[in-house]
């Protein structure tokens, strides 16, 4: 039986810790333990105990610099991280020679400082989870230079959400693409259009990305206003956290002048009467069954893993152009794939779909057969579970 260390940046439940708990809920535990390493505690941790799993926390886990960007602030966040990888690097070192893996399983970009000292330990193999695709443009050359040298050297395996994201990397020899599959939670159900009190003849439209500017959620609410079926529709955001809006950033920035995306938000929901910014939720399910779209206008790529879900519950996806939305979302098929930052264009989709319920429900079947061919669990989990041997 083989021994996995799977090391995740974050207790948190969100799209990298979820799928890591999808991992180990359908791993094959005749051929291999796992035991998990987290850098803080949280309402992962339960979760992971619920499947026996032992795991352990430490919050001094060297962890690499994955959102420095090329500004001084990133400058900054990008030494300091180096910095306190050589001063941490020890614990690491400590847990393999403790726990002593056969694999080391790296969730996401966050643990690139752990590979050299992973075979420092002695471990056989180190894994290396890709789930982003960075933007050279906006981060340090520096950066991916040090990401690609270490994976060079140090890392055994590669597996990518995305044909996009590993061939970014370019190591195609020890790559692999592995789907994260769309899989939700025993959930409560609850009528949202008897909580919210939304009319039955509404339009639901629901974007999963909260006040995070990369997700589009002010394109969305600007597209909204254009539309000719404006009264027709209600807007949902979910994933709007309190932190994002938190009063002593709202008084620094009044001072400095700047203006946060959260009240830039609020200034656009000024004039739309049907809208909810809602909090994150676990209800994930309940709200993509409810709505009639999903929308991701991501200015950059970014696993849309909501896409996915949201197609296995035969949504039609309304989505931003790049390369990683061509891998989730077929053209006028399944969805739309609009341009970048094309508001008009954005509204347009949306009217579309409002006007022609029949053809939404199409594009929802397709997805629907386009998910379960594409992202199915066995088909990945043989893929990952292959290279663990």
């Amino acid at each position: 039986m083989k021994k996995i260390l799977f090391v995740n940046h974050t207790s948190v439940i969100g799209g990298a810790s979820w799928c890591l708990f999808d991992i180990l809920r359908h791993l094959d535990r005749d051929r291999f333990e796992p035991v998990v390493l987290l850098s803080e505690n949280g309402p992962l941790i339960n979760r992971i105990k619920s499947l026996n799993i032992p795991v352990v926390v430490d919050p001094q886990t060297p962890e690499f610099p994955v959102y420095a960007k090329k500004n001084i602030r990133g400058l900054k966040q990008f030494l300091t991280s180096i910095l306190n990888s050589l001063r941490w690097k020890k614990n690491f070192f400590n847990h393999c020679k403790t726990i002593a893996p056969d694999v080391v399983y790296l969730n996401t970009s966050a643990q690139l400082f752990l590979p050299p000292i992973a075979k420092k330990a002695g471990i056989k193999k180190v894994i290396y989870h890709n789930r982003e695709h960075w933007n050279k443009g906006s981060i340090f050359n520096l950066k991916i230079q040090m990401r690609n040298w270490i994976i060079h050297r140090f890392v055994d395996h590669i597996f990518s959400i995305t044909e996009c994201g590993g061939k970014a990397i370019g190591f195609p020899e020890k790559t692999t693409v592995v789907r994260d599959w769309p899989t939700f939670d025993d959930e409560t159900e609850i009528d949202l259009r008897k909580k919210l009190n939304i009319q039955i003849d509404q339009f639901i439209i629901l974007l999963t990305g909260g006040f995070q500017p990369i997700k589009g959620t002010k394109d969305l609410l600007q597209a909204v206003k254009l539309m000719k079926n404006q009264s027709k529709v209600t807007i949902i955001v979910l994933a709007c956290s309190e932190w994002e809006t938190a009063r002593w950033k709202q008084i620094i920035k009044k001072i400095l002048g700047i203006s946060s995306y959260a009240h830039e938000i609020k200034q656009e929901t000024s004039t739309l009467d049907r809208i909810f910014l809602l909090p994150p939720t676990l209800q994930i399910k309940t709200y993509l069954q409810q709505c009639n779209v999903l929308v991701a206008p991501f200015i950059m790529p970014h696993a849309a893993k909501a896409a996915i879900e949201a197609q296995l519950l035969k949504k039609p996806i309304v989505i931003y152009d790049n390369e990683e939305a061509r891998e989730y979302v077929q053209h006028e098929k399944t969805g739309f794939i609009i341009p970048k930052r094309n508001i008009p264009a954005l509204a347009q989709a949306l009217d579309d779909l409002v006007q022609n319920p029949k053809k939404a429900q199409q594009m929802g079947r397709s997805g629907h057969s386009f998910i379960t061919n594409q992202f199915g669990v066995e088909r990945n989990m043989k893929k990952i579970m292959a290279a663990f041997i």
